[in-house]
């Protein structure tokens, strides 16, 4: 191969590497989704009890990830200690945007299936698995009421 040929390829693959590098984008631990899905799941429910573990286990594996998880831990550890699912609907806004925020600046993806979708009534997005719409903030007396943002 002649160095002409080489530097063409290197040229391409600094081309590509510059153009699709967004694509190799890694997700976001599973042990911050995954915690983070079962408190939306569970306020969808209408269940406390299932959010407040979920948040405390986000919090631990958030203070382990550093100063940019700060606030994911912060607010995970506020809606463990919420005392009723008003105020942990209210601390799982404030999540949902600092997990948000992290994945942005870490250059995270959300994972296979996961979306983001947007309460009207709260004027607050959140992360889900699937389509069809489950929000947490209004659990079961307005399950459907959202939109997935693409």
């Amino acid at each position: 191969m002649s160095r002409r040929h080489v530097y063409a390829l290197v040229l391409a693959l600094l081309v590509l590497v510059t153009v699709k590098g967004s694509a190799w984008a890694s997700d976001l631990p599973t042990t911050l989704m995954d915690p983070y899905l079962r408190i939306q799941v569970s306020l969808a429910d209408d269940k406390l009890e299932g959010a407040a573990a979920a948040a405390k286990a986000l919090s631990v594996e958030a203070q382990k990830l550093g100063a940019q998880a700060k606030p994911l831990a912060a607010n995970a550890t506020k809606l463990a200690s919420a005392k009723d699912i008003a105020s942990a609907r209210t601390a799982f806004g404030d999540l949902s945007d600092a997990m948000m925020a992290y994945a942005k600046a870490t250059g995270a993806t959300f994972g296979r299936d996961v979306n983001v979708a947007f309460c009207p009534m709260v004027q607050k997005s959140w992360l889900q698995k699937g389509e069809t719409i489950a929000n947490p903030y209004y659990g079961k007396s307005m399950l459907t009421c959202g939109e997935i943002k693409k």
